[in-house]
């Protein structure tokens, strides 16, 4: 959803369109952020509405104590509510990758994601998608 005078809202029926608007910076990265989040958040929904069950509510809170509750302490406070907007979602361009030298199911790959350097991602990708699909891709 964007305002008027951002261009209004905008549909893509192409992974191939939208890949073509965010490089043409048609759609900013923000716009694009936003548009995935409510989209993961609405198919997340029924899984988050499940765990709130007390059920599994219990079974969490005994996998995975809170480290003041672990320790007998107060139990710490509320978290936040699940949202992946508190997720950091960056796109990058794949500038170089290769084989990983110790496993033969990974890649080793430099990512321009605007930073003053390139990150250095190890992707579990390389049983699944050839090298030259990966090289250049956003």
């Amino acid at each position: 959803k964007r305002k008027a005078e951002h261009g209004g809202d905008v549909s893509y029926s192409t992974f191939q369109e939208l890949k073509e608007a965010y490089r043409t910076e048609t759609i900013y990265p923000l716009d694009l952020k936003n548009a995935v989040a409510t989209y993961i958040n609405q198919l997340l929904g029924p899984i988050v509405k499940e765990f709130q069950s007390k059920e599994l509510k219990k079974l969490s809170s005994q996998a995975y104590p809170s480290p003041s509750a672990a320790k007998g302490g107060k139990a710490a406070a509320q978290e936040r509510p699940v949202d992946i907007s508190r997720v950091d979602i960056r796109v990058g361009k794949i500038v170089q990758i290769g084989p990983h030298p110790d496993a033969d199911s990974l890649y080793v790959e430099k990512i321009d994601v605007g930073e003053a350097e390139p990150r250095t991602v190890i992707s579990g990708l390389r049983n699944f998608v050839p090298q030259e699909a990966l090289e250049g891709a956003l």
